[in-house]
């Protein structure tokens, strides 16, 4: 009597009834879970084919459903919810264990195994912890508005002072440094050496040298731009010629010819790369508490590519990204305690790859003049075509 106490007394301790049951990999309908059989499963007879093939105790697979099902729910005695105000007096947020692996996507091809799971849950009642605490690429979302709001119409040069915040929100100075880890944890910091960055400029006469076709001089950087302000000078380019045109395409100011330069860095450049990020891992992944952080810098991307029109109002919108630029340049170091180079993001007009690099116009050099001994730009080749040339027109009508 006492043994079969204590199994109980364990059983309601877990929060779910034991199955004791195997199940193999073919069983197991998620492909991440049966990702894990197949890596970590133990030669068995599994319960549902009775075939012998590396299995997993069903309840081990209820104990990593059950770690992700609480990321995002919780039971309802634990938290409660409001009572909505229909006839029937229900709660809208109350949930059972079928449900709940139902939003979460979990498959149910195999009824038997799915029934096994929901029984061993019983009656047990669930509710959205979103619905009361936001999950942390929410919680981090949330942030990165208040930040932007904070910068473009509050505290524009002092905003590390801003102390005031509630549980959904971190404070800017506590985001920057968040989000700093996270690209740290996500390791999208990558080394660029021999690569061609196209950059074009539309002028009414021809340019062959690094002089005019890199980073503009410091005194013509007028114009504030997505990762620069006003005075600063950068170099953006692109990976691929028609995003370079695209970029720097104006209707109403359009000149006489399109000047490329093909430059390439003179050393191994260290670059944080936002346009490739992981792919967002399964609920039952292995690396699951990734989840959260791409979830958040896959919309943060997102933001920091947004189409900016250019109505008088950019050098407003453009400063969230810009203090980030400067956060990265400045404060942010590798694990090698090494500067960022530059940032890859994804042109808001072509969605393929651009790039800013932290490298002015004394910085951009012919082949015959770089002395090497810093981060160098160097131009590669220049060519030019006309604005009544077939190929531009064709690029520009695709606009």
């Amino acid at each position: 009597m006492g043994m079969a106490k204590n199994y109980w007394m364990e059983q309601l301790e877990n929060g779910y009834y034991y199955v004791n049951k195997n199940v193999c990999s073919t069983c197991v309908d998620d492909l991440d879970l049966k990702k894990r059989v197949i890596k970590n499963g133990i030669i068995k007879t599994c319960s549902y084919c009775n075939k012998r093939r590396k299995c997993f105790e069903v309840d081990d697979i209820i104990e990593i459903i059950i770690e992700a099902i609480k990321e995002y729910y919780d039971e309802l005695n634990t938290v409660g919810v409001p009572w909505s105000s229909d006839e029937e007096g229900n709660a809208t947020s109350v949930l059972d264990t079928d449900e709940v692996l139902n939003e979460i996507g979990y498959p149910d091809n195999n009824v038997d195994l799915r029934s096994d799971i929901c029984d061993a849950f019983r009656d047990r009642q669930w509710t959205r912890v979103t619905d009361y605490f936001p999950q942390e690429s929410i919680k981090l979302k949330y942030s990165w508005d208040t930040f932007a709001n904070i910068t473009k119409y509050e505290r524009r040069y002092t905003f590390l002072g801003f102390k005031d915040s509630d549980y959904s929100e971190f404070i800017p100075k506590v985001l920057l440094k968040a989000i700093q880890n996270i690209i740290i944890s996500l390791n999208i910091i990558n080394v660029f050496g021999d690569i061609d960055i196209y950059r074009c400029r539309n002028a009414n006469k021809t340019y062959k040298t690094a002089k005019d076709l890199g980073s503009p001089p410091t005194q013509a950087s007028k114009y504030p731009n997505r990762m620069s302000p006003s005075g600063i000078s950068m170099f953006y380019g692109s990976f691929d010629e028609i995003t370079s045109i695209k970029e720097i395409y104006c209707k109403d100011k359009e000149k006489l010819y399109y000047n490329f330069g093909v430059f390439t860095p003179n050393r191994p450049m260290k670059i944080l790369d936002l346009s490739k990020l992981p792919k967002i891992p399964g609920l039952f992944s292995e690396s699951n508490e990734l989840r959260e952080p791409i979830l958040f810098m896959k919309m943060f991307s997102d933001e920091i590519s947004k189409t900016i029109l250019k109505d008088g109002r950019e050098h407003i919108e453009y400063v969230p990204s810009q203090i980030f630029t400067e956060y990265v340049r400045y404060y942010f170091k590798d694990y090698g305690n090494k500067n960022i180079d530059g940032i890859i993001y994804n042109s808001s007009i072509t969605q393929k790859q651009c790039i800013v690099i932290f490298i002015d116009n004394d910085h951009c050099k012919d082949q015959n003049k770089s002395k090497l001994s810093e981060n160098e730009l160097i131009l590669k080749k220049t060519y030019h075509y006309k604005r009544s040339s077939t190929y531009i027109k064709k690029v520009i009508n695709g606009i």
